[in-house]
Order: structure tokens, then sequence, then C-alpha cells
């Protein structure tokens, strides 16, 4: 259980940072794309 929720803690946290990157990649060619 204890590897199990670790995966998942990571997991989370892979996708959060995953998100952010693609968020401030979005905001970046909106700002220089113009």
């Amino acid at each position: 259980m204890y590897k199990e929720s670790y995966f998942d803690g990571g997991l989370f946290s892979y996708i959060g940072h995953a998100i952010l990157a693609i968020l401030i990649t979005v905001l970046t060619l909106g700002i220089c794309a113009p």
C-alpha cells in the first residue's frame, strides 16, 4: 500500500508539473506569436 500511495503521489505531481509546463508554453507562445 505504501508503494502504491507513493506512486500515486508521484504520478499526481508529474501530471501537475506537465500541466504547469504546458500552461507556461501556451502563455509564452501567446505573448511571442503576435
